[in-house]
């Protein structure tokens, strides 16, 4: 992973990549979040760190998030023909990213892989002023979001994962959430404890499993019938149930 503003290196600290999946319309938006550091003394000490995100994220148009895999999203101005944000750098101040170029390199159930090329105003000084240009390269783990009204997963064309008691999700974040008030502060992380049914489906045939969650740092354990083509582990669960929704990280058993 890289990150370049002008002639500048920086190196990233963080970048965040998340799906927001619209039960309704049965698509993908994303948004992304990069933080980056420089170690060049010859910069000024208030231009060593910078932020280049999407504020409101933007729509993909596709509903299978493999699908993604060499798509681009270019903006000729600070905004496209749906008024989304081509996003923002932060140095002192929130500025727009004035054109750009989003490109999904690669990605797979687990990672997403992506380049993003621009020109951004900066207004610190002579050089990092108006349409200053930067370009990154930076990847993140897959969150793959479901919600109450939508609780399906899907792992391709021809695979969904489907959670059956979701509910059960966000009935555990409320008890948590009254012992944390409670002024039990390690509720989220070591008192998780329930077990989510699952139905994976898979070219028109069915296989019912189960995955038990108990903490933030234990691995959960999926179970699927042998018979099962489909070899699925569950890595980890968001535990931020915010808006109905909750995150769902995947991998491929070996």
């Amino acid at each position: 992973m890289y990150f370049k503003l002008r002639d500048h290196d920086y190196e990233i600290e963080s970048a965040s990549v998340r799906l927001l999946g619209d039960p309704r319309e049965g698509t993908y938006s994303m948004d992304i979040d990069i933080n980056a550091k420089s170690k060049d003394e010859a910069l000024d000490p208030e231009m060593r760190e910078l932020r280049l995100y999407h504020n409101n994220g933007f729509e993909t148009g596709v509903n299978n998030y493999l699908a993604l895999k060499g798509k681009k999203f270019v903006w000729t101005s600070n905004n496209n023909e749906r008024d989304e944000e081509a996003g923002f750098m932060y140095v002192q101040e929130h500025e727009y990213v004035t054109c750009g170029v989003i490109e999904i390199l690669d990605v797979d159930i687990e990672t997403i892989r992506m380049r993003w090329t621009g020109k951004a105003n900066v207004y610190w000084d002579e050089e990092f002023s108006r349409d200053v240009p930067f370009e990154t390269e930076f990847e993140d783990s897959i969150g793959h979001p479901a919600y109450l009204a939508h609780p399906s997963i899907w792992i391709d064309e021809d695979t969904v994962l489907h959670i059956l008691n979701l509910e059960d999700v966000f009935t555990e974040e409320q008890r948590l959430l009254a012992l944390y008030k409670s002024g039990d502060t390690d509720a989220f992380v070591n008192k998780w404890d329930f077990m989510l049914k699952l139905r994976m489906e898979h070219k028109g045939e069915f296989y019912d499993g189960e995955v038990h969650y108990r903490t933030v740092d234990a691995p959960c354990t999926m179970r699927f019938a042998d018979d099962c083509p489909v070899k699925l582990r569950m890595t980890h669960i968001g535990r931020s149930a915010s808006r109905g929704r909750m995150n769902f990280y995947l991998a491929y058993d070996e």
